[in-house]
């Protein structure tokens, strides 16, 4: 195992560790009052784990060219999954939002498989449209067409999920050679449909607003976030300790998913906070890695793609909880409670680790050519 896998390996345990201890933390009063099981999470989480683990393995011994043939078809079912959402009675409603669809006794998110798939899509069509990236209508065009996921998520509402997609789109087109200026276009006529977006829904621009000032309406629409800070600031260096948090006490909503991170601050204080983003960074480098020495251009996506995935979710959600950016819905990966995001942050880490365990077998190929030239000179 070379030291970019090894240390990948180490984050995710690391983390899935971290995610146990605070999800329990987190979650254990609240399971006791809705569900009469302070367990009840936490089994949920630990069931969870075992598929992501899983599909962790599987993922590990497909080989990465396979997806590139499936991403059609990917696509394809991940669109129907998120129109099965909008229909009422098939789409359930959680929280104000239509975005789980019930199997058997699960609950699964298709815009959490959108991620994954609209990463395989993108690696492939910029790997097939390579010699015409330039122009316009050939190489530019077409990859749009992968918004209509986009604009579902969109409808369903999940905002957050459809701005991270459409970043990381963004940055995989401009990676994959389409040319900056009909990247600055986009982006310049998209502001405007993004005000609108904005603007036609009252809590999405009480978000913005509230985010420049949470405290003029700290009883109110700021609340959450007001709360994320007092956890934030009352760790400290060391933290409260574990299970000590006071916030979780019904003050901070949404502790075990989506502001986990705040009573990581709170209970493990500034250096497990430190710990956590620090486990993120080593991700991110040792994907860019991985990406960087990929044999072949789709390889080379599909990780920078996976890598952006993952390491802009872990910054958005630090940033909502930090108060540096909106509030969204976005999990942190491997440590929020919740079984979709969890499994396919698995599932990506392990193509991940088949594109680089494919570099390692093509490295001591060459190595071992080099032996046998030398030992026949």
């Amino acid at each position: 195992m070379t030291v970019d896998k090894l240390l990948i390996f180490i984050v995710i345990m690391v983390l899935l560790g971290i995610g146990v201890l605070m999800v329990y933390s987190t979650s254990a009063i609240t399971a006791q009052k809705q569900w009469g099981d302070e367990y009840f999470y936490i089994k949920r989480q630990f069931m969870w784990i075992a598929v992501g683990v899983a599909a962790f393995t599987i993922m590990c011994f497909i080989n990465y060219n396979f997806w590139k043939k499936a991403s059609n078809i990917l696509l394809g079912a991940t669109v129907t999954l998120l129109i099965f959402v909008l229909i009422p009675g098939v789409g359930k409603v959680a929280g104000g939002a239509r975005q789980w669809l019930s199997v058997g006794f699960l609950n699964v998110q298709p815009s959490e498989i959108a991620k994954l798939t609209t990463v395989i899509f993108m690696a492939d069509f910029l790997t097939r449209r390579q010699k015409k990236i330039k122009e316009f209508w050939y190489g530019f065009v077409p990859p749009f067409l992968v918004l209509i996921v986009v604009a579902i998520l969109v409808g369903i509402p999940d905002f957050g999920t459809a701005i991270l997609i459409s970043a990381v789109i963004f940055l995989m087109l401009l990676i994959g050679g389409i040319s900056w200026k009909y990247l600055l276009l986009c982006f310049f006529v998209s502001l405007p449909a993004i005000c609108f977006m904005v603007k036609i829904k009252a809590y999405r621009l009480k978000r913005i607003l509230i985010f420049l000032d949470p405290w003029s309406d700290s009883h109110g629409a700021g609340w959450q976030l007001t709360q994320s800070f007092i956890a934030l600031g009352s760790g400290g260096l060391a933290g409260l300790g574990l299970g000590k948090s006071i916030q979780k006490m019904g003050f901070l909503p949404e502790s075990h998913t989506d502001f986990i991170f705040s009573i990581i601050g709170e209970e493990m204080g500034f250096f497990g906070g430190g710990l956590v983003i620090t486990c993120f960074v080593v991700f991110m480098v040792c994907g860019l890695r991985i990406a960087l020495r990929a044999k072949d251009l789709f390889s080379h996506l599909l990780a920078m793609g996976i890598v952006l995935m993952i390491g802009l979710q872990s910054v958005i959600n630090i940033g909502v909880a930090t108060g540096c950016l909106p509030v969204t819905g976005i999990p942190l990966p491997l440590i929020s409670y919740g079984g979709s995001n969890l499994v396919i942050c698995m599932a990506s880490m392990g193509i991940l680790f088949n594109i680089a365990t494919r570099q390692d077998k093509d490295i001591g190929r060459r190595l071992k050519r080099k032996r046998v030239v030398r030992f026949k000179s």
